[in-house]
């Protein structure tokens, strides 16, 4: 009875499933949404991509059953509405695929995908409402998401129920990328504040450290790659748009090099602090800048895109109540 007790007591414990669907969601995005595109393109893509693949579909399970937990726990606003719809809709998506593999083109989907697309903007509306300033590094990042999702219902309203929305793509293009690179600046300026404000001891250094590297090992071969050669620049270009979705002109992608290296080091680093300074809000905020940030530009007719930014607005929303009753 103990060891069930301690079970049960660690699956209704947020900070290890908020863990474990962080590494789910990374695990996705980098063998799912980016490898599905970009593995066709690849020069000879070997048995091995394959498996690489079916880890990313094992990890969109991982958080088909993460995520209804995770929303259970957090006690916010509209919180049953939320796990009821996203579980419905997640998991009725998964049962249908096995009996009619084209039921995401069938009216009555199309009408549940709106449906969940709606709670998707309301759950960010509802970060700004109720973390008020804590939110502010997110800002460019949720304004980010939430154009995308109205570009969604816009294309989708269009396509499905012949509504005058379309054609708005192209004029969205610059707007997103600029929102995209101020959602960074002002990640790197809410890491560094956070960091300025907590002592550096050994392990954070070394966090903050690895941070660094990761980033620097990212961004540095990328930005001499597409420099000073065209041809690089313009081919990184199209693996940009063919992976996550984002149109960056081949002339762009120096900067574009940089803006990655200011992400994955903030992300990295926010993480590190939250650990170290025992501020789970800080950790749920890098969290967020991945999902906002990785889900914007690419298709959202997948549930589990919805479901995760539900989740970690969810989240925050959860944090700072807690906060504020502590």
């Amino acid at each position: 009875m103990k060891i069930r007790n301690n079970i049960f007591s660690s699956i209704n414990d947020y900070t290890i499933l908020f863990s474990l669907f962080s590494i789910l969601f990374i695990l996705q995005f980098l063998f799912r949404e980016f490898l599905f595109y970009v593995a066709p393109f690849m020069p000879s893509p070997g048995p091995g991509v394959s498996y690489l693949e079916l880890v990313g579909t094992f990890a969109v399970f991982g958080i088909e059953v993460v995520i209804p937990f995770l929303l259970y726990v957090a006690e916010t606003p509209l919180s049953k509405i939320y796990l009821v719809a996203v579980t419905a809709a997640m998991w009725g998506g998964t049962l249908l695929s096995f009996i009619y593999s084209q039921y995401y083109m069938t009216v009555p989907w199309i009408l549940v995908s709106i449906i969940v697309a709606s709670l998707t903007v309301l759950s960010l509306v509802t970060v700004l409402a109720e973390i008020g300033l804590r939110s502010a590094p997110l800002w460019p990042l949720i304004a980010l998401q939430i154009l995308s999702l109205l570009l969604y219902l816009a294309n989708v309203l269009t396509e499905y129920f012949a509504a005058p929305f379309g054609g708005l793509g192209p004029y969205l293009v610059y707007p997103m990328l600029y929102l995209a690179a101020t959602g960074g600046l002002s990640l790197l300026a809410y890491a560094l504040y956070s960091m300025a404000r907590t002592r550096i001891g050994l392990k954070s250094a070394l966090g903050y450290a690895a941070a660094a590297v990761l980033a620097l090992l990212l961004a540095y071969p990328l930005y001499q790659l597409t420099i000073y050669n065209n041809f690089m620049a313009g081919i990184m270009s199209m693996v940009f748009a063919m992976g996550m979705g984002v149109l960056i002109p081949p002339q762009a992608m120096p900067i574009a090099a940089i803006f990655a290296g200011i992400y994955v080091f903030s992300i990295i680093a926010l993480v590190v602090n939250g650990v170290v300074a025992k501020s789970p809000i800080r950790s749920a905020t890098a969290v967020a800048a991945l999902v906002y940030l990785t889900t914007a530009f690419v298709e959202h007719a997948v549930m589990v895109i919805f479901a995760s930014i539900i989740t970690v607005s969810n989240i925050l929303v959860y944090l700072k109540i807690n906060e504020s009753i502590s």
